[in-house]
């Protein structure tokens, strides 16, 4: 653990004590301002939570992040939805926030892991899209009271954005500290905008240009499919002709992640040939309900989508048996792993379910299990070793709920396996989902 992590540690408490009520306004509304309806905004550093508050008060869905474990804690206390404990430099995303919101968080680190870490926000940024960041005025870079700094003046800055072409300054600003007893200290605000696509971006899109046009369509499409009143994307991964089709429920988290999980399963499988059909749903907590529950973080009920959405999956995406040879498994992660546990009780079309830290503290499932049949011939499911810790009353009942759910799967005949991982809920879901994915491409050649 690093030194400033370490101080965000000890001192969470009193930390979001001082920050949490400060009023931040005038420059929350400044970058609010710029965001379309609905925008999709990067709390990066989020503290006490304080911020993420104000976005989802304005109607935008906010991912919340903050490498202190306690203050995610406490973050996600103070505003109704999980913040993931993760690390700056842990960022891989790929054109899906509208804007990014980095107060007085980026600051902590040195300047050579600023610049990567600043390619990476770029690259998670949307074309048009805008960065807030702020930092302590001055040319300072060390440790100051158990925490790494690395200060700015508009001149300095700018050097050092020169090296990010991709990005304008659209404006900068000196303020004094809002926090009581602090005036003294002096803050340089700016706000950057994202012009063109990144370097990295860039480079990607001229190789894919370089392929043959079957290679390009055997490694990604997306169509639009549309039956009734759901609609959704599918992206297609892995060799289209393979006898293994991998079909798992997804939304932009998944999606930035997901050319990684692809290079697990294929290394965890041990080369089988496989094509993975990504579905991404429009609303999480209704298109993957089984049926309607009150919400649990956040303000979002629980819909009752699901066997609408299974609806869709088997006309559109699932080969029907009778014309075709494939082994057909889903999986997911979170509440796409709920999902696709429910969809193995409701038909016959799936031989394995990855469940890969399903969402099984929903409301009323294991008594549900316990009173259908299920028709998928293997199991995998998994949790985090500290996803049962959590505060939220009906989420921590998770580790109870997956113990009781594999017992049932065991006494009735199904083979299954529960894996524990080190870490929460949001700790290397990837690696997690293409674990569950291989397990069961092996288990059911037995």
């Amino acid at each position: 653990m690093n030194t400033t992590i370490e101080y965000y540690e000890n001192n969470a408490e009193s930390f979001s004590q001082g920050t949490l009520n400060v009023d931040f306004s005038d420059v929350q509304d400044r970058f609010a301002s710029l965001m379309p309806d609905g925008a999709f905004v990067l709390d990066f550093g989020c503290g006490s939570g304080r911020d993420t508050k104000y976005f989802l008060g304005r109607g935008f869905k906010v991912d919340a992040i903050d490498g202190s474990e306690n203050l995610c804690k406490i973050a996600s206390e103070n505003t109704g939805i999980e913040v993931r404990n993760m690390l700056f430099s842990e960022l891989d995303a790929d054109e899906i926030y509208d804007g990014i919101w980095a107060c007085s968080s980026i600051l902590h680190l040195p300047k050579e892991e600023l610049r990567d870490v600043f390619g990476r926000m770029i690259r998670a940024l949307k074309i048009g899209g805008y960065i807030y960041t702020s930092f302590k005025y001055g040319e300072a870079e060390g440790l100051r009271k158990g925490r790494y700094f690395t200060d700015f003046t508009e001149k300095t800055f700018r050097e050092f954005i020169r090296e990010k072409p991709e990005m304008e300054v659209t404006d900068e600003w000196i303020s004094a500290d809002v926090r009581p007893g602090r005036s003294e200290e002096k803050w340089l605000n700016i706000i950057l905008k994202k012009t063109t696509m990144s370097k990295v971006q860039s480079e990607a899109a001229k190789k894919s240009a370089l392929q043959p046009e079957a290679e390009v369509k055997s490694t990604v499409q997306s169509e639009a499919k549309e039956k009734s009143t759901v609609q959704f994307n599918i992206y297609t991964y892995g060799d289209p002709a393979a006898d293994i089709l991998l079909v798992q429920m997804v939304d932009d988290h998944d999606l930035a992640v997901i050319e990684s999980e692809v290079s697990f399963i294929k290394e965890l499988s041990g080369g089988q040939s496989f094509c993975l059909k990504t579905v991404k749903v429009d609303n999480w907590n209704k298109d993957l309900s089984p049926w309607s529950a009150p919400a649990v973080f956040g303000r979002e009920d629980f819909g009752a989508g699901a066997e609408e959405t299974l609806a869709y999956l088997l006309t559109e995406v699932v080969p029907h048996k009778i014309n075709s040879p494939k082994k057909v498994y889903i999986g997911g992660y979170s509440l796409a792993g709920l999902f696709a546990l429910w969809a193995g009780y409701q038909t016959d079309a799936f031989s394995g379910i990855a469940a890969a830290s399903p969402s099984i503290w929903f409301p009323g499932f294991t008594e549900y299990m316990k009173e259908n049949e299920l028709h998928a011939h293997a199991v995998h499911l998994s949790l985090g070793d500290r996803e049962e810790r959590t505060r939220n009353p009906v989420m921590a009942r998770v580790g109870d709920a997956i113990r009781e759910a594999y017992a049932h799967l065991q006494e009735t005949g199904v083979d299954c396996v529960l894996e524990w991982n080190k870490g929460n809920h949001f700790k290397e879901p990837d690696l997690r989902t293409a674990r569950a994915f291989a397990w069961v491409m092996k288990e059911d050649k037995k």
